[in-house]
């Protein structure tokens, strides 16, 4: 499988809209570049689907509830990719 490169995720430019701060600190757990290979994989298509949950409704109280259920299901397969 072919190594994803260690960037930064695009969730970024969402999350530095101001006038959301909760975004932002959400967001940040979504950096998946400090991971080994095998759990980066696991863990960049949480992070593109947290940038795009959080450019459709930045403002939204119910885009915060879906961004930490999606944290939560990240952060699971991530643990489960420790195995």
């Amino acid at each position: 499988m072919d190594k994803i490169p260690n960037e930064e995720p695009t969730q970024t430019e969402a999350g530095e809209d101001l006038r959301f701060p909760e975004m932002r600190r959400i967001l940040r757990y979504f950096v998946w570049g400090h991971l080994p290979e095998r759990l980066q994989e696991i863990s960049k298509p949480f992070s593109n689907l947290a940038d795009e949950v959080a450019r459709r409704k930045p403002g939204h109280g119910e885009t915060l509830i879906a961004l930490r259920k999606l944290l939560e299901a990240k952060d699971a397969a991530v643990r489960a990719g420790l195995d």
